[in-house]
């Protein structure tokens, strides 16, 4: 059993305490040991949502041409490695870096640097929303045309955030 409860102010604290937390690890202990982990909050599922019908959209919908060259995005799990890779840089350019970027590691067998790309799962809120933001710009460049899908995320403000 995994539970995420979000603590936004600091008032909340004694009340989900008393309400919600301490109950869960009550209960769980049950079970056995229990293992209790803080982190900060990262993006958001909504934020996912968004930015794979996003994704899909541009793939399906898109004619990225850079340099001369087409990009093929039709390919979801390419489209999405290329989209992250490429927010990745502008980030750089702008003097800034994810919080978990991408890393280079040496291959010893094939004797040559390969890429092990950042990671949407490990985006901050704020990352998500750039991310997202991102994406209607690349869309917008390149002729996407956004589904229903991802037009039905617009009614959630907090996905910007």
């Amino acid at each position: 059993m995994m539970v995420d409860i979000v603590i936004r102010k600091k008032e909340q604290f004694r009340q989900l305490w008393e309400n919600t937390i301490k109950p869960k690890i009550s209960k769980g202990l049950e079970g056995g040991p229990v293992l209790v982990r803080l982190t900060r909050e990262t993006k958001s599922r909504l934020q996912e949502q968004k930015y794979h019908a996003m994704i899909n959209d541009i793939g399906a919908t898109a004619c990225v041409k850079i340099n001369g060259a087409t990009a093929d995005l039709s390919n979801p799990a390419v489209a999405k490695a290329l989209l992250i890779s490429w927010y990745e840089y502008e980030l750089n350019e702008m003097g800034e870096t994810l919080s978990k970027p991408s890393q280079k590691v040496f291959d010893l067998i094939r004797c040559e640097l390969i890429t092990v790309r950042a990671s949407s799962k490990d985006f901050t809120v704020k990352e998500g929303a750039g991310f997202i933001e991102f994406l209607y710009k690349i869309g917008a460049e390149y002729g996407a045309r956004w589904s229903e899908r991802t037009l039905s995320y617009d009614q959630y403000p907090e996905i910007n955030q």
